[in-house]
């Protein structure tokens, strides 16, 4: 069992792989399960266990600046909260107006001859 490592740099591909050119001037390879082709050329966080020489077993790939601990679905809704203008309010807003389950299940009068007109008329 390998150390565990937490580096930051360019995340790159060259002829062996995936690989972390890290800010302290090691190259690392990487093995990853996902690769993530969206963080390609930009600097990143990686954490993971030491494999071998140069191989990390890699566990969790963020961006630079982003925290480990923070699940995805927080990341998202702290992202869309800073590009709204009004933050939380307005989800909030967006529920109120939301069907609620009463409406979902309320009868809906409808006219079988409404319906069946213009199929009617396109049939003849």
């Amino acid at each position: 069992m390998g150390s565990r490592r937490e580096l930051e740099g360019l995340l790159l591909i060259d002829r062996a792989g995936w690989c972390l050119r890290a800010d302290d001037g090691g190259h690392w390879r990487l093995d990853l399960l996902r690769p993530p082709r969206r963080l390609l050329g930009r600097r990143v966080r990686v954490r993971g266990i030491r494999s071998g020489f140069d191989l990390l077993d890699v566990t969790a790939v963020v961006t630079a600046g982003q925290d480990f601990s923070e699940p995805w679905w927080a990341r998202l809704v702290t992202a869309v909260q800073r590009r709204t203008r009004y933050g939380s309010a307005r989800v909030g807003v967006a529920q109120a107006r939301s069907p609620t389950w009463a409406n979902w299940n309320r009868p809906r009068s409808v006219s079988s001859n409404r319906t069946r007109r213009p199929r009617e008329r396109a049939l003849q």
